[in-house]
């Protein structure tokens, strides 16, 4: 009598360990694609960044001072740095947990067209880069 009593408590210890061992991969997985989720997420801001800094610059003709204004940045001999926190809004101060936005004017061969590099930097690497132009005001400029 005792052995057949101890199938049943052997039964439900088995299916309890398998159980386990099954939640502890499921939570794990979900743990990996809450962080996977969580990068893309912070990729996505340091994007929509760029593009504002990049389209704001063209809007100032590289003038990296008005630029720093529109998104409450700093300018700096050619360079604009917009400081952002975690969630992409632009912040005075930089923010530990947030990235920071940095463009370069930079000179080509052609006087008409401007250009500047724009990167993103969070946790000191550059996630994001991109280079954006556009056509000098050469009217304004001379008058």
């Amino acid at each position: 009598m005792k052995k057949k009593a101890f199938l049943p408590l052997l039964e439900q210890i088995i299916m309890i360990g398998f159980f386990a061992a099954v939640a502890t991969i499921c939570l794990q997985g979900i743990a990996l694609a809450n962080r996977i989720s969580n990068e893309q997420a912070i990729t996505d801001r340091a994007v929509l960044a760029a593009q504002n800094i990049a389209e704001t610059l063209k809007s100032t003709q590289g003038d990296t001072v008005s630029a720093a204004g529109v998104l409450f940045g700093s300018a700096e001999n050619g360079s604009l740095i917009v400081f952002y926190d975690v969630l992409g809004n632009p912040v005075t101060n930089e923010d530990p947990e947030g990235f920071k936005g940095i463009a370069e004017i930079t000179e080509g061969s052609n006087p008409l067209l401007g250009s500047a590099s724009v990167q993103i930097i969070y946790k000191d690497e550059v996630i994001y880069s991109l280079t954006v132009g556009w056509q000098k005001d050469l009217y304004n400029e001379n008058h």
